[in-house]
């Protein structure tokens, strides 16, 4: 668009081009436009487009900065004779105060906001960028970062501990989650930090703390297997989610944390927790989540349900020598135990999870035999579907297992066995925490 000069003038073209230009949200710009007179135009008709001009919402924005200092109180007149200057200078004292404090209001109010969209890794250094690509803040840690969600640790990549990039308590603004590790085998240095839009470090959460069972002691450091951010409904902020798994040993621990970096809830856990997902199987508008785990105590694994905004305790365990203590009762909405196969137990290696995905109202997932035998190239596994309140739909035999299984007899590592016999037994899951606390489904 052209002024009456002729010469060109920048436009912005709609609410969102408006509020990005303050560095503000729609709502904001809105009510500035009706109580405080922002210069927004609209185009002919009745739901018309509206759109600005850059040179009138600078003018604008001047304009308040020069009415906020045209309020100011005029000096007084009747200062008194014998000390003429100090009133004088107290006036304008107190007027340049005013002054500098609605500059420092307009100014912060006017100032855009980075708006974090993309990241890098260089060495040590996280570098951020906006939507257009170019470096807005860099942040560097004190060793190089270990990319885990690439490079992965004790198992495969950790896939959830990819850095997040949104709007964390509701404000408007984009924050930063970044899970930083420098050693993807010994794992020591795990940590959450969080970052504002500017790159200000706003918290950082260091997860577990030390536990134990009656016979054993657990220190500490814990690392970051994922970072877990649940949507809500529209007016509450995410739920923010973080799973850690002892670095040598079995406890695993799931936190919440407020937006503010505290932690709000915990629960524990007698295995690492190797996957996690949200999912309304029961249909009441709540999605539930689910956490799929080694259990240690059966060497087999283990499917828990929890309500994200309400969980807490330790997983409850049959085997005492397991089980963890002061952490309080397990608040769980339902949980499971994988029986051992005929495979377990002939030759003596677990049962372990190796994946989970909810579609169409159920859950599916995976175990396999971890078999630490260099002649097999892939390790056997087996398939479940459960469904609303942890009931078990169906079971069947990966692909490869039958496979294996011939090539262990043939080779003469195992008896043969009745494959059929032992597939009905793995129906028989343990029922640890029926569906709400109530009748274990059949």
């Amino acid at each position: 668009m052209f002024s009456e000069t002729g010469q060109s003038r920048k436009v912005v073209s709609s609410w969102k081009e408006i509020a990005a230009h303050f560095g503000v949200t729609v709502r904001t710009v809105q009510i500035w436009e009706s109580e405080r007179g922002l210069p927004v135009h609209r185009m002919p008709g009745v739901k018309g487009r509206v759109y600005a001009y850059i040179d009138e919402l600078e003018g604008w924005a001047k304009g308040e900065l020069s009415h906020a200092a045209e309020s100011l109180p005029e000096p007084s007149a009747a200062a008194p004779a014998r000390s003429p200057r100090k009133p004088t200078l107290t006036i304008c004292l107190a007027a340049f105060g005013v002054i500098a404090a609605a500059v420092v209001a307009l100014s912060s109010i006017n100032r855009p906001h980075p708006v974090p969209s993309a990241y890098e890794i260089s060495g040590r250094t996280l570098v951020v960028k906006n939507p257009a690509g170019e470096v807005i803040w860099r942040h560097e840690f004190p060793k190089q970062i270990a990319r885990m969600w690439e490079i992965g640790g004790v198992w495969t990549p950790f896939l959830e501990t990819r850095p997040w990039i949104g709007d964390l308590d509701g404000d408007g603004a984009r924050e930063v989650l970044f899970t930083y590790s420098s050693d993807p085998h010994k794992l020591m240095d795990s940590e959450v930090y969080c970052f504002d839009s500017g790159g200000k470090v706003r918290w950082r959460y260091l997860p577990g703390r030390p536990v134990r069972t009656r016979k054993e002691q657990f220190p500490m450091p814990f690392f970051v297997r994922m970072v877990i951010v649940l949507d809500r409904v529209a007016g509450k902020p995410p739920v923010l989610l973080v799973v850690a798994s002892h670095s040598i040993y079995y406890p695993s621990q799931i936190a919440a944390i407020s937006p503010q970096g505290k932690v709000l809830r915990e629960y524990w856990h007698s295995g690492h927790i190797a996957f996690a997902t949200a999912a309304d199987l029961d249909r009441d508008s709540n999605p539930e989540l689910y956490l799929f785990a080694c259990h240690n105590a059966t060497k087999t694994a283990s499917l828990i349900a929890l309500d994200p905004e309400d969980f807490g305790g330790a997983s409850q365990e049959s085997d005492p020598e397991y089980q963890l203590l002061d952490l309080g009762p397990p608040r769980e909405l339902g949980r499971v135990i994988l029986p051992a196969s005929e495979l377990n137990r002939r030759l003596g290696d677990p049962l372990q999870p190796a994946g989970m995905t909810p579609q169409s109202g159920r859950i599916f997932i995976g175990t396999e035999h971890t078999l630490n035998r260099p002649d097999l190239d892939y390790k056997p596994g087996v398939f479940h579907q459960f469904g609303p309140r942890l009931e078990l739909f169906s079971i069947e035999y990966a692909w490869n297992f039958k496979g294996v299984y011939d090539h262990l007899v043939r080779t003469g590592r195992i008896k043969p066995y009745d494959l059929d016999a032992d597939l009905e037994r793995l129906k028989q899951v343990v029922v640890v925490t029926p569906w709400r606390g109530g009748i274990p489904a059949q």
